[in-house]
């Protein structure tokens, strides 16, 4: 049974066919909606790219071992000398034969608790997700809520997190609180608890503030967060332009969404870029990271990135389109 009602799967795929801007989303609690990006709706989505250094042309190439290596172990000996963390991600692309949309149905059914999406903008080109990571959240009384999540290990490990995922976190952490605190807000820390996602888990502090800050301008300086960037934040975005050769498009930016009285916004992870191939099929080039410091090992690093990009990996491989 499909988890997201048939006919917003058919307004997708018709808007797809068309190529007219549109968003299919899931949101955590259960509830989708398509969204047409040439009407009304266009002003309650908004998906912000990655902050890029360069201009590097986009290729749906995956990265190859080698080169990802080489990249860590130069970023691994800066950091040594100069601390901090910087996010490095990989490519990995493959060709299919199913339509988005049905990859999408697939795909939303296997991550429940995530904000989903589809979407199509003549800016971003298409685009799916499934995110486990709120960035900001405004309720209807002015409650602000975000999280802290950084730190990746299989889920249901035993015993208490590493100090190298712990470093990563707690520079998420301070970034967000310090952010917070220069908006006038008193933010208050949930103690950790551990966020699953497919095969991997994560570390979460959950923090709420209230206050009268303006959601855009504290929304802008929350973005990047150490999570999908690191940290000293302008050092990491020297440290990603050198270590990557690919645009990281949308990866690691956000989507802001309105519904109804509330605002949220949502980091775009766990996502592929979408382009058509030649023969109708689809080329996904899915992004995965994961943070470097110091204490980083290439081979554990890469099989990181594996495991985060494995459920859409599934989806895609195990979609069969009946459209």
């Amino acid at each position: 049974m499909l988890d997201v009602d048939e006919s917003l799967l058919q307004a997708a795929a018709s808007a797809l066919s068309r190529n007219r801007p549109f968003a299919l989303v899931q949101y955590p609690d259960g509830v989708a909606e398509f969204l047409d990006l040439t009407g009304a709706d266009a002003a309650r989505f908004r998906p912000s790219a990655f902050p890029e250094a360069g201009c590097k042309p986009f290729e749906a190439r995956s990265t190859s071992f080698d080169d990802y290596a080489r990249a860590v172990y130069s970023l691994v000996a800066e950091l040594e000398a100069t601390g901090g963390k910087a996010v490095v991600s990989r490519l990995i692309s493959l060709t299919a034969a199913a339509s988005p949309v049905a990859v999408a149905a697939t795909y939303f059914e296997a991550c429940p608790g995530t904000f989903r999406a589809l979407f199509l903008t003549p800016a971003t080109g298409l685009w799916i997700l499934a995110t486990p990571e709120l960035l900001l959240r405004r309720t209807a009384d002015g409650t602000l809520f975000t999280m802290s999540l950084a730190g990746t290990r299989p889920v249901g490990t035993d015993g208490e997190w590493d100090d190298k995922n712990r470093r990563e976190h707690d520079y998420v952490t301070r970034h967000i609180t310090a952010t917070m605190r220069a908006h006038g807000l008193s933010p208050v820390v949930a103690p950790p608890c551990s966020l699953p996602f497919g095969s991997v888990e994560h570390l979460c502090e959950r923090i709420t503030a209230t206050g009268d800050a303006d959601f855009d301008a504290l929304l802008a300086d929350l973005s990047p967060t150490p999570a999908v960037c690191g940290y000293p934040t302008a050092d990491a975005l020297r440290q990603i332009d050198r270590c990557e050769s690919h645009p990281r498009g949308c990866y690691g930016g956000y989507i802001a969404v309105s519904r109804g009285e509330e605002r949220e916004a949502y980091v775009t992870l766990r996502c592929a870029r979408i382009t058509p191939a030649a023969d109708g099929s689809y080329t996904y080039s899915i992004f995965a990271g994961g943070g470097i410091t110091s204490q980083s090992e290439a081979c554990c690093e890469w099989r990181e990135a594996e495991a985060k990009a494995a459920p859409l990996l599934n989806a895609i491989n195990h979609t069969i389109d009946n459209a």
